[in-house]
């Protein structure tokens, strides 16, 4: 009820659930992102939430929170899981009291910049395929699952098929985006810059879920891409990769120019373990194994380079 916070210190104690597809992210990440504002309409003075993530060690996830204009901006912060139990133990047994200390503040806004590179095609260099990463990550530790590995993946996916001796017929193009952590900035400007040119992006796709495996492959079926779209799934079968159900890839990145009209390709990285370290310190290069970082890099790689021989659109008849 409206004011039953005022003076006391909120806690959402919502566990997040380990899945394959990272879709319990999407379930608990809202505690976090709106968390503060609720708590501060009911009148609390601070919150507290459970660490978004599936570990069971005491390092809190970070990550983005949005505050409303006209609403207080109130402190708020994480707890590790474990810490998070033992909460909610003392809280079985009756009122908790705590003193919350926290050393952040807003900082000066600066200017940062994606990198973008272009390995141009031979026929049709004026079509497009992409390949997407982000190049912040939060400094608890080095970013190297979030988004190291992605900025990896996509840059050696792009070296393997520059060294092909068939060069490509359409232009590929590796995007690594900028402020993606704090709002998907770069996303946003590269499609205030690009959205008009949608109709030359062939296909999209994007390496945003630490190192793999993948192990699933998901694009919008459509009578002028099934060939292309059945190749793909046939390359991608040696690697272990099943063709998920028909439907749009997602991606956080990619989707200025997919609401323009860009078709997204989900390459599904494996995030059974991703949520373990994700905005942790532990997010830290020994965490990379080899094996399954080229095995995720031999997926992409084989569908960029499909993706830029096809003949045809991959676009829906009719779309934008």
């Amino acid at each position: 009820p409206a004011g039953s916070l005022t003076g006391k210190i909120a806690y959402i104690a919502l566990p997040m659930a380990r899945t394959q597809d990272g879709s319990g992210y999407g379930e608990a990440v809202a505690m976090r992102i709106a968390g503060p504002a609720a708590a501060a309409k009911k009148g609390a003075a601070a919150i507290i939430i459970r660490s978004v993530g599936t570990d069971a060690h005491r390092t809190p996830h970070t990550g983005m929170t949005r505050y409303e204009d006209g609403v207080a901006k109130i402190p708020a912060g994480a707890i590790s899981t474990v810490d998070a139990g033992q909460l909610d133990r003392l809280l079985e047994r009756g009122p908790v009291k705590m003193k919350l200390v926290l050393d952040v503040g807003p900082l000066d806004p600066i200017t940062t910049y994606s990198v973008v590179g272009d390995l141009k095609g031979t026929e049709k260099p004026d079509e497009i395929v992409v390949m997407g990463a982000h190049l912040d990550s939060w400094d608890l530790g080095t970013g190297a699952i979030d988004d190291g590995a992605g900025v990896a993946i996509a840059l050696a996916s792009a070296k393997l098929i520059k060294g092909l001796p068939e060069k490509p017929k359409r232009t590929l193009r590796v995007v690594l985006f900028a402020a993606e952590e704090e709002g998907t900035y770069g996303a946003a400007a590269y499609g205030k810059a690009h959205a008009a040119e949608a109709a030359h992006y062939i296909l999209g796709t994007e390496a945003d879920l630490g190192i793999g495996p993948v192990w699933q492959f998901k694009l919008k079926s459509n009578a002028n891409a099934e060939g292309a779209i059945a190749a793909m799934a046939a390359a991608l079968k040696p690697l272990r990769v099943i063709q998920g159900a028909d439907g749009e890839g997602e991606s956080s990145d990619l989707g200025p120019m997919a609401e323009a009209g860009m078709p997204v390709a989900e390459l599904s990285l494996d995030a059974t373990t991703y949520f373990d370290i994700h905005h942790t310190a532990d997010d830290t290069l020994d965490r990379i194994d080899r094996p399954t970082i080229d095995q995720s890099t031999a997926a992409y790689a084989s569908v960029l380079w499909l993706a830029m021989q096809a003949s045809g659109t991959f676009r829906a008849p009719g779309s934008k």
